[in-house]
């Protein structure tokens, strides 16, 4: 279906979901880009949240449920900000609004298929967004993967503090986690949660460095019920090992991902810091026989900045449903390596 945008005015945007990512990552970005994006309407089932979204934007309207805001607001895309994605991906597609969506796209293989095809026939954008893709250090990355020569392996490690102790027997909530994944509850359960919520930002930078495909060669959980170890393999047959964990502290001034890349020429380190944290995303790369360098970039602000764009020009240049889709594939092989042995798809 054709969509006629507006060039000359900010695009319309509806907030689904006004937890922490709405109220403390994207509504304080797009309050400073409202020469891109004019936020209509707020949707969410607490009030309460709901309404603190609305005051940060100045007042906007409030509804409980997205079928009303979409009935009633004139609205050109949304932003879903939700625990669970796949729903309300499914809902806006189907009338024909665009899409920023957080990580992950969806929460399972199926649903994943589901709307990548469905986005292909609506023809509308979606973007996946939290995913780093577009933090400039990317294309360092890429130019060292060149200079380092032909690569003896990659090691990669994502850490994620919580601000809440949660045990992996607790029966997990939506208010701090997203309860809503189909598998049981547990260790194995946890260790979906942490793939899902955080390893898949490591998949993603993974996949804008070496494209795909990446597939997981072997993978295990630790005691913890939250730690993951593994084997992935690149393009070009490159091991990579990787550990991920949740751990229960309040993340301070740490780098959450760390790539360290080991060629025949040399080797290189990248700690990738959170856009959301007091050092204002900032990524050390360190190579040897080179001074550090050091970049400091809002990968949220430019990630709207690309949704925009894509929105005018009816082209997006990556983190598409297609790419979200692929990542969950992966999280969900990994999950199969670690809890079964072997990687059912």
């Amino acid at each position: 279906m054709d969509k006629k945008i507006n060039n000359n005015r900010p695009v319309r945007l509806g907030i689904i979901g006004c937890g922490f990512a709405a109220r403390r990552i994207h509504i304080p970005r797009l309050s400073q880009m409202k020469d891109r994006f004019e936020v209509v309407a707020v949707c969410d089932i607490d009030e309460t949240s709901a309404q603190q979204a609305s005051d940060l934007l100045g007042g906007v309207r409030i509804y409980p449920d997205f079928a009303a805001m979409s009935d009633e607001m004139d609205l050109e895309a949304v932003a879903i900000l939700t625990p669970l994605h796949a729903k309300f991906v499914e809902q806006a597609l189907r009338t024909n609004l665009d899409v920023f969506v957080e990580k992950p796209f969806c929460e399972t293989p199926e649903e994943a298929k589901q709307l990548s095809a469905l986005s292909q026939k609506s023809q509308n954008i979606v973007m996946v967004g939290s995913m780093r893709l577009f933090d400039p250090a990317i294309k360092h990355l890429q130019d060292l993967v060149s200079e380092l020569g032909p690569l003896r392996w990659v090691e990669v490690r994502d850490c994620c503090g919580q601000s809440l102790a949660v045990d992996a027997s607790d029966d997990l909530v939506a208010s701090n986690f997203q309860a809503g994944l189909p598998v049981p509850e547990g260790k194995s359960r946890n260790a979906l949660q942490c793939l899902l919520l955080e390893f898949i930002h490591v998949i993603s930078i993974l996949r804008g460095v070496f494209g795909g495909p990446i597939s997981c060669q072997e993978a295990g959980t630790m005691d913890d019920g939250w730690s993951l170890t593994g084997k992935l393999i690149l393009p070009g047959n490159i091991p990579c090992i990787f550990g991920a964990t949740e751990f229960a502290v309040v993340r301070a001034e740490i780098f959450d991902v760390s790539i360290r890349l080991i060629g025949e020429k040399g080797f290189a380190e990248v700690l990738f810091g959170d856009s959301n944290e007091k050092h204002g995303g900032k990524t050390q790369i360190n190579c040897s026989g080179k001074e550090s360098v050091t970049l400091i970039s809002d990968t949220f602000k430019l990630e709207w900045e690309v949704f925009y764009q894509a929105i005018k020009s009816r082209k997006l240049i990556c983190n598409s449903a297609n790419d979200g889709a692929s990542d969950v594939f992966l999280a969900w092989e990994i999950w199969n390596s670690a809890i079964y042995g072997e990687n059912q798809k």
